[in-house]
């Protein structure tokens, strides 16, 4: 993939969350609500095993920038 904001080449890989908490999204100067976690909002697709949650993205090395998928492909 090309990273949209300086062209370079992306690196496929995964963005790993504990056990017990599945990834979100939070608009910056928000709290995350009890409804919010009831109803799901904000959460992100990720895979899940015994071990480890998993968000798969790439991660561009030249500016430091990583894209995330916020709806399953």
């Amino acid at each position: 993939m090309e990273c949209p904001y300086c062209g370079g080449g992306m690196e496929t890989g995964d963005i790993v969350v504990a056990v017990n908490a599945a990834p979100y999204w939070r608009q910056e100067g928000s709290k995350r609500t009890l409804s919010d976690t009831v109803t799901g909002k904000g959460l992100l697709p990720f895979r899940h095993s015994l071990m480890e949650n998993a968000l798969s993205g790439h991660y561009c090395p030249s500016c430091k920038k990583i894209i995330l998928d916020a709806e399953p492909a």
